[in-house]
């Protein structure tokens, strides 16, 4: 299974990267790494199955095709140095080989390879968990959704506003400059007209002055 590529993945730690199921009280670590399927690290699992970490490897390599590769993926050194941040993970830092992680039908199977009943048990408590997670995060997302277009709409509804009000300026400007250009046009044929009437005026008045 290919790994998600990315420059910057230690940015994104705080960004659901890990998040937590609660199995038989305790709470675990979920991988939730971009591009991957939602899983446990193989020290999780072998926490949770009551084992050590080396069984669950053994279990894995001598069942290898019981596990297709939908059921589990191979950390990269990134992603590893990213998950490890963590403090539930911090000792898997500085194991010679990379971790697995397995998927929910991963940690099914490997509940039956160990032939455990705990891990049975077990592996009934995670999916309920899983499917718990599952829902929860999807209820969160409806609900920042539902923040989020409800800022949207504010905002389109502020716009609106303004606009509103620009356009009422600019009817009233246009109404200002409308009537300006009437005075001004009232104001020049006032003037034409008073030049006419100066130009009889003076006619009458040399008339007046130089009767013939």
């Amino acid at each position: 299974m290919q790994a998600y590529e990315f420059d910057d993945m230690e940015n994104e730690v705080n960004n659901d990267i890990i998040l937590y199921v609660d199995v038989v009280g305790n709470k675990y670590p979920v991988l939730n790494l971009p591009g991957r399927p939602k899983a446990l690290l193989d020290y999780t699992v072998a926490q949770i199955y009551q084992v050590k970490t080396k069984q669950i490897n053994q279990a894995f390599s001598r069942n290898k095709k019981k596990f297709p590769e939908d059921f589990y993926f191979r950390l990269t050194k990134e992603e590893l140095e990213v998950v490890t941040v963590c403090d539930q993970l911090h000792k898997v830092k500085h194991r010679s080989n990379l971790p697995v992680a397995y998927t929910l039908g991963g940690i099914n199977m490997m509940s039956t390879v160990l032939r455990s009943e705990i891990a049975v048990r077990r592996s009934i408590e995670i999916i309920r968990a899983f499917t718990l997670l599952e829902t929860t995060r999807v209820i969160v997302a409806d609900d920042k959704w539902d923040v989020i277009t409800a800022k949207i709409i504010a905002a389109v509804n502020n716009n609106v506003e303004k606009l509103k009000y620009d356009l009422v300026g600019v009817k009233n400007q246009v109404q200002e400059l409308t009537q300006r250009l009437v005075a001004l046009e009232m104001h020049s044929i006032t003037r034409k007209e008073l030049s006419r009437i100066l130009a009889v005026t003076q006619k009458q008045y040399l008339i007046e002055k130089n009767p013939k």
